[in-house]
């Protein structure tokens, strides 16, 4: 393998297990709130994929949740992605936040909004830059700084510690921020400002996968683009196999799938559609991210696109293009399909970068 081969294939995996990581924190919260406030709260709502008709750069928000507690107060979920410069820039994240700020109505029902008495903002930020972060927020919306919004930023640090006896998500109050939960229409008790803020001395909130592994399989995206390697496995795995035919479909699942059947797309809305509705509810999935995956898998040339259409080459296995092909064993994580189309994607894009047709610049973003 090449260095370009190796940076390329380290990139990519960057992105891909830094998605991941991203759909785990969305899925603790999705599992803490919903198992502490159903039955404390009798109107509490977890919205996992909310759409508001405000707008940043064009595009409506979507926070990484909203969760209404008694129709008095809620919160607005937003996970500061590693994948993006707002990590590491606080006026550009600002910016944005300022949008969020307008909110106030979220989700109460899957039909229907309501309008709390307070609304904190939630940021979820990974603790290698949760610190830096709060600082930089601290001083930019203090007295004398540009920024002054209505909802407090309330900064939560995660990491995932494997070192104890059960792996685990561990959240905690970033105190660079000092903005606190404002949710006294919270069991006190129960409030998360005992559970995590300043009433209980800022303690833990341990997750641990098993928790929210169920969610995560029915909900396995966040709010947000996926990288086109992560939304590639989700195709091959949960999608593209119902549209083999019976003898096909029972040697797939059997793992004895030797041949490559075709699978034709045309009509890209409608595998969009059929995403959102069957396999994902309610998810905000866009027909440009099942386009853009497409492509993906053209230029790891497991598809070809002509004429409008794209034809799957849909194998049982996917095999990485430095695997020995007699030993490799069948594998159907997440982690290691994703792997494989990387690999294969980065050694493809490398053979075209030699025939001076590298498009590996175009996708910085995966």
């Amino acid at each position: 393998m090449s260095e370009d081969n190796e940076l390329c294939v380290d990139r990519h995996l960057a992105h891909f297990d830094r998605y991941d990581e991203e759909v785990d924190v969305t899925r603790s919260w999705d599992a803490y709130l919903t198992n502490v406030y159903s039955d404390q709260c009798s109107s509490f709502y977890f919205d996992r994929y909310p759409e508001f008709s405000l707008k940043y750069d064009s595009s409506p928000l979507r926070p990484a949740f909203t969760a209404s507690f008694e129709d008095e107060y809620g919160i607005v979920g937003y996970l500061v992605s590693r994948r993006k410069p707002e990590h590491k820039d606080a006026n550009k994240l600002l910016r944005k936040l300022e949008v969020y700020d307008s909110i106030s109505q979220i989700p109460n029902s899957p039909t229907s909004t309501t309008s709390p008495d307070k609304i904190d903002l939630m940021l979820l930020v990974n603790s290698s830059v949760a610190t830096s972060l709060g600082k930089q927020i601290a001083d930019l919306t203090g007295p004398t700084g540009p920024y002054s919004l209505q909802h407090n930023i309330v900064l939560i640090r995660y990491q995932f510690e494997t070192g104890g006896d059960v792996p685990l998500y561990q959240f905690n109050r970033e105190l660079a921020l000092d903005q606190e939960f404002r949710d006294s229409a919270l069991p006190d008790h129960d409030s998360l400002s005992v559970n995590i803020g300043a009433e209980g001395g800022y303690q833990r909130i341990d997750v641990s996968p098993e928790k929210f592994i169920g969610n995560k399989k029915q909900f396995p995206v966040t709010n947000s683009k996926p990288p086109r390697p992560y939304l590639a496995t989700y195709l091959w795995d949960k999608v593209f196999p119902d549209d083999l035919a019976d003898d096909q479909f029972r040697a797939w699942k059997d793992g004895k799938m030797n041949t490559v059947v075709d699978l034709v797309y045309s009509d890209l809305d409608q595998l969009t559609n059929t995403l959102t509705q069957q396999h994902i509810p309610q998810s905000n999935i866009q027909t440009e991210w099942v386009e853009d995956t497409l492509d993906f898998l053209c230029d790891a040339r497991q598809a070809d696109h002509a004429n409008g259409s794209y034809t799957i080459k849909f194998t049982g296995v996917i095999r990485s293009p430095d695997e020995d092909s007699e030993n490799r064993s069948y594998e159907d994580e997440i982690s290691e399909r994703g792997t494989r189309f990387i690999k294969r994607y980065c050694k493809h894009e490398e053979e075209a970068d030699t025939d001076g047709q590298s498009t590996l610049d175009n996708y910085a973003d995966d």
